[in-house]
């Protein structure tokens, strides 16, 4: 699949029959939109399970860079395809409890999407809206500061190394809104959160 007009130069590196995307950088001649072939591409990767390790950020995604958007809104639509029961694969990841525990997890994957969607309108890029389940849901999840506060430390380590200005306007900030779909309470880091080392689980740097 070629995109000359994608406004985003990408790197794909071939990893056991999947796309793993390396870097995305925005060109000089577009840093606001997204062609809708490169977008539909995000689509079809979700759709066809090729994505690295799943993660549905509790963090608004006003704070992502591109990006990160881009990787939230793909697997989001995964996380959805997998609660909907039309895949064999990531039916006991970790990320999805929390999804899986609510009396609708479709209507509420959906609202996480929905949240994702207006967040790249906002920056017109062009996601497709029809790719999110048509239900709706007016619960909410909670959610540990600890994690929030966990996820934000890695948010702006990547940020640091990918997005120099991303990265300029989130350094001050030290607790950040969450997705509307997650209501914040006291806590320590989510038992189903996987870390690579025990660290400090209210999720503040040592």
């Amino acid at each position: 699949m070629q995109h000359e007009h994608c406004p985003l130069s990408c790197k794909f590196v071939r990893l056991r029959g999947s796309f793993l995307l390396l870097s995305t950088q925005l060109c000089e001649r577009s840093r606001t939109e997204l062609s809708s072939d490169f977008t539909s591409y995000i689509d079809e990767c979700a759709e066809r399970e090729v994505c690295g390790p799943m993660r549905l950020c509790t963090i608004h995604p006003q704070y992502l860079d591109t990006r990160g958007l881009l990787a939230v809104w793909r697997e989001g639509l995964l996380a959805q395809k997998v609660l909907r029961g039309e895949t064999r694969g990531y039916l006991s990841h970790p990320q999805l409890n929390r999804f899986k525990s609510c009396s609708d997890s479709i209507g509420a994957i959906s609202s996480y999407l929905r949240a994702v969607y207006d967040e790249a309108t906002r920056r017109n890029y062009r996601f497709s809206q029809a790719k999110i389940t048509p239900v709706e849901f007016d619960g909410e999840i909670v959610c540990t500061r600890g994690q929030i506060l966990y996820e934000w430390r890695h948010l702006r380590g990547k940020l640091k190394l990918r997005d120099a200005k991303k990265y300029g306007e989130v350094i001050s900030i030290a607790e950040p809104h969450p997705h509307p779909l997650f209501r914040i309470i006291d806590g320590e880091v989510e038992d189903w959160e996987v870390r690579p080392s025990a660290s400090d689980r209210t999720g503040k740097p040592k």
